[in-house]
């Protein structure tokens, strides 16, 4: 299993919920005989749940018959810019989860490099997030807006505590360090979810 990610959905079938971008580049010094085939599971359970307990064992037969979508990767993979597709999904019930697969179909070992970029178009600028993860930059700003003001409140009571002459219990100084460091671990997840808002990276 390569990747998975939560796609949306849409009641209009018309609608493209989700699309998975791929790219793989075979790497030229594997035979040209074998066969390898890119495969989409959804979590339906005749779909990857039913594989997934026995997905060693499995053939590659047995896991192209669970795959909801499936493509022998060509011989256009073995050039410079490897070989790319987009897939567009459409679901109209509810999110699902879908993963993204590598099967073999001949006994010799084969590698890829490769690119896989899913995306939820119908969310606008959120479309990099998987849906499981959508809203997370607002609950992000949200922490960081809360504990921004628990350190402000904190640094006034700790400075009117040393400006009247009180010694500062350590338990003190902890806490005001552990409430700074919850604004840094927040700023920096915030700017870590804007920034993949632009590129999924």
């Amino acid at each position: 299993i390569l990747t998975k990610f939560c796609f949306d959905f849409d009641p209009d079938p018309a609608k493209h919920a989700g699309v998975w971008n791929l790219t793989f580049h075979r790497l030229t010094t594997q035979p040209a005989e074998s066969s390898v085939w890119i495969l989409l599971f959804d979590d339906e359970v005749e779909s990857f749940p039913e594989i997934s307990g026995v997905w060693d064992e499995a053939s590659c037969e047995e896991k192209m018959k669970h795959a909801k979508w499936k493509r022998e990767v060509p011989s256009e993979a073995r050039s410079p810019q490897g070989w790319q597709i987009e897939v567009p999904l459409s679901q109209k019930v509810r999110p699902r989860w879908w993963f993204a697969a590598l099967a073999s179909c001949s006994p010799s070992p084969v590698q890829f490099e490769y690119v896989i970029h899913p995306t939820n178009p119908l969310r606008g600028w959120q479309k990099e997030y998987s849906m499981d993860r959508t809203g997370i930059f607002y609950i992000s700003l949200g922490f960081l807006v809360l504990f921004g003001l628990c350190s402000v409140l904190q640094f006034a009571a700790y400075k009117l505590w040393r400006a009247e002459g009180y010694e500062v219990h350590p338990l003190i100084r902890g806490l005001t360090a552990c409430v700074w460091t919850a604004v840094l671990a927040e700023l920096i997840g915030s700017l870590h979810y804007g920034m993949f808002a632009e590129n999924g990276t």
